[in-house]
């Protein structure tokens, strides 16, 4: 900094202090509002083949229309509508369901036409960015409103306030209570008051982000038939406990699921701590740091001024201060077919052995993890952690650096806003951008050093191979689809899909037939090459020659029969 341009100009200086006062004070108070929130949350209409109606709720998470709800909200739905108000006229989106799991309860909508409405922001959580006692909202529609609305209007209301009724959202307020792991789902405990209706809706923290899927709301029975013989019914009375047990699914089922049908939502990572992620309170400690900083400046100045002061008097100028590192979110760990790794298909036909090299001699494979976590790399940090790998070294932070390859294919490492910093080759990263690393790259997380070694390997090619998957779809047509079976062989523990056989029309292979699940299973390379089938967690199950086929790759070359649901296909080499 100029010091004679600080002490000559010093109400420039004062601007600048007062325009940083007014971001962090603007980025203080701003943040979507609840209304906001409130108009990306609808009401789902649920009609079964019967004509009857059930409702739950539901809210945005992408455009042009897609929502996230309860599965048991559109089970055994006929047609499944959207309601939100336009003006004073209620309108409805119809929809259809991208995908679902029933021991998650969760499922994926898209409207038919695009949904107008907020998209809502889903938590990237770590462990430890939710805990017990932080406050929590739900948001939705429930029935006990409803009959609330209708009594308060005792009839009287016309279709604005009807429309109004419908489309105005109940907000709960409570606190985390516990989280509760699952063999399915990971499960929220908490206090915001669930009834019948908010299935579906979120749970938001008090940044105004998803943090869970309402699903349940604990209650209690009484039986009184030998107090009351004569009651209607079966004679059970079912109510509500004070300050009952609601639950909410984890928002980490539904980013899974999102990422298995590849829809972009809106993340922020980081834990909520008074309405702000701590990457805005960094934010704002850093605004308001500088802005301090100004205008102690400003005062400097004066003083000198009055002084005559001249920078030949001995001052020097003050060091520009260094910049803060902040930290990123960490990539789920996503593996299709339960736990088999499936590798892209790779235009260089080559791969990597990747380790790291202690100075002590510890030697760590990282090859057979980074093929496994793909895209979203090998977390690096200190044992005790959530870190993908554990190193005891108390320099090194929980979750310090992250392995990955960039856009090019390039081995890099990027730091996770470490303590104690990460060097590469005598370079300290600095920011969330990934920096290349080469065979023989020194490598230094806090105080603990490592060689980088890098060796590439060619990768075995399969015989070109073409087999035919024919048979009969639900209205009698025939189906034949070519299927290649070649390319590169994928390391061993690892699958390479082929093709992909559902319902769904973006299968290689779409078989329509109500049997059949909308990505029911896969045609895929095993490590030895061979063509193999699983199945996708399919409804009706998958099956070859009568075997029921799981997770596990089942080797096809001597199958005859191929069956998805009900539907029966047989598998052929072409000739």
């Amino acid at each position: 900094m100029n010091l004679n341009y600080l002490i000559s100009k010093p109400v420039h200086t004062l601007i600048a202090a007062i325009a940083l006062a007014a971001v962090a004070a603007y980025f203080f108070l701003s943040g979507t509002s609840g209304e906001d929130v409130e108009s990306g949350v609808y009401r789902i209409i649920n009609k079964n083949a019967r004509g009857s109606l059930s409702m739950g709720t539901g809210f945005k998470v992408a455009q042009p229309g897609v929502l996230v709800t309860n599965y048991h909200v559109v089970r055994n739905a006929d047609a499944l509508f959207a309601l939100y108000r336009q003006g004073d006229e209620l309108e409805k989106v119809r929809l259809r369901i991208m995908w679902h799991d029933k021991q998650q309860d969760l499922a994926i909508l898209r409207g038919l036409t695009p949904i107008p409405g907020e998209i809502l922001t889903l938590a990237d959580l770590a462990e430890g960015d939710l805990q017990k006692r932080d406050e929590v909202e739900a948001i939705g529609y429930p029935g006990a409103a409803d009959n609330l609305a209708t009594i308060s209007a005792k009839g009287q209301i016309n279709v604005a306030q009807a429309a109004a009724v419908l489309t105005d959202a109940t907000v709960s307020t409570g606190t985390v209570q516990r989280q509760v792991p699952g063999s399915s789902r990971l499960t929220i405990q908490h206090s915001a008051n669930v009834n019948s209706g908010n299935s579906g809706g979120p749970l938001l923290d008090s940044c105004r982000r998803v943090v869970g899927v309402n699903t349940l709301s604990q209650t209690a029975q009484i039986r009184f038939n030998d107090i009351a013989k004569a009651a209607k019914g079966n004679g059970v009375v079912e109510f509500q406990t004070p300050g009952a047990l609601e639950s909410s699914v984890h928002v980490r089922e539904v980013l899974a699921a999102l990422q298995e049908e590849n829809v972009v939502a809106n993340l922020s990572s980081g834990r909520c701590r008074s309405g702000k992620t701590t990457g805005q309170l960094w934010a704002l400690g850093t605004l308001s740091t500088l802005s301090f900083a100004l205008f102690s400046l400003t005062g400097f100045a004066v003083v000198m001024r009055q002084r005559d002061f001249s920078p030949d008097d001995g001052f020097s100028s003050p060091s520009t201060p260094a910049p803060v590192r902040t930290g990123v979110a960490n990539d789920a760990d996503r593996a299709d077919f339960s736990g088999h790794t499936v590798v892209a298909d790779q235009a260089s036909g080559s791969g990597e052995n990747v380790h790291l090299i202690r100075k002590d001699g510890m030697r760590y494979d990282l090859t057979a993890l980074l093929n496994r976590h793909g895209p979203s790399g090998v977390v690096l940090g200190r044992n005790g952690g959530d870190a993908d790998v554990a190193l005891d070294d108390a320099s090194i932070s929980r979750r310090h650096a992250r392995l990955e390859r960039d856009g090019r294919g390039t081995m890099a490492i990027r730091d996770l806003g470490s303590t104690n910093g990460t060097v590469v080759d005598g370079q300290r990263l600095s920011g969330d951008q990934p920096h290349p690393l080469h065979n023989g790259a020194d490598l230094r997380l806090g105080s603990c050093a490592f060689t980088v070694s890098i060796e590439h390997r060619p990768a075995q090619m399969t015989a070109v191979r073409t087999w035919i998957l024919s048979g009969f779809d639900d209205e009698g047509r025939v189906f034949q689809y070519p299927i290649a079976s070649s390319g590169p062989t994928p390391p061993p523990g690892a699958l390479a899909e082929v093709a992909s056989i559902g319902r769904a029309a973006d299968n290689d292979c779409p078989i329509n037939h109500p049997s059949v699940s909308r990505h029911h299973a896969a045609l895929v390379l095993d490590g030895a090459g061979r063509l193999c089938v699983v199945d996708r967690t399919s409804s009706n199950g998958t099956f070859a020659d009568g075997r029921q086929v799981g997770s596990d790759p089942l080797p096809v070359e001597d199958v005859r029969e191929l069956r998805f649901g009900d539907v029966t296909t047989s598998l052929s080499h072409a000739h």
